[in-house]
């Protein structure tokens, strides 16, 4: 009688399922994939406006994806007391790969005096292809 399998043909069929699943991000305290991830970069502005005395800077990762209602707050750092252009930030917030695939939006917002001072006007896009990268979020001077 013919053997199908010998023993190293079962060793190397192991070896190749296990490969297969070595690629998968998998949290262990939590017990499923991780969604767990942080934002880090600068806010900068472009203009040679100086950042007003007693700056805080508050920067948030948005989710926009439900049409007509209020962004969803993905996660939030506010800097108080900012001295200088740019400012650093780093973010922890919760966010699936499919999520991402469709893109969060980073806002910032940069207050003094309890006035609203510079913004985003152009949209800062998070993507699953550049998550891990270091972000510049860019605000304007608001008109007065």
């Amino acid at each position: 009688m013919k053997k199908i399998f010998s023993p190293w043909m079962f060793a190397a069929l192991v070896c190749a399922l296990g490969a297969g699943c070595a690629g998968l991000n998998y949290d262990t305290t939590a017990g499923g994939a991780s969604d767990e991830r942080a934002l880090t970069g600068t806010v900068i502005c472009p203009s040679l406006l100086a950042l007003p005395d007693h700056a805080s800077v508050l920067v948030r990762v948005l989710d926009s994806g439900t049409a007509g209602g209020p962004p969803n707050v993905l996660g939030e750092q506010t800097i108080t007391e900012a001295k200088n252009w740019p400012v650093g930030f780093r973010i922890e917030y919760r966010a699936e790969d499919a999520l991402l695939r469709r893109g969060v939006n980073v806002e910032a917002r940069v207050s003094a005096g309890g006035k609203l001072r510079f913004q985003t006007v152009s949209g800062h896009v998070v993507t699953l292809g550049n998550a891990s990268a270091t972000h510049e979020v860019v605000v304007e001077a608001l008109r007065r």
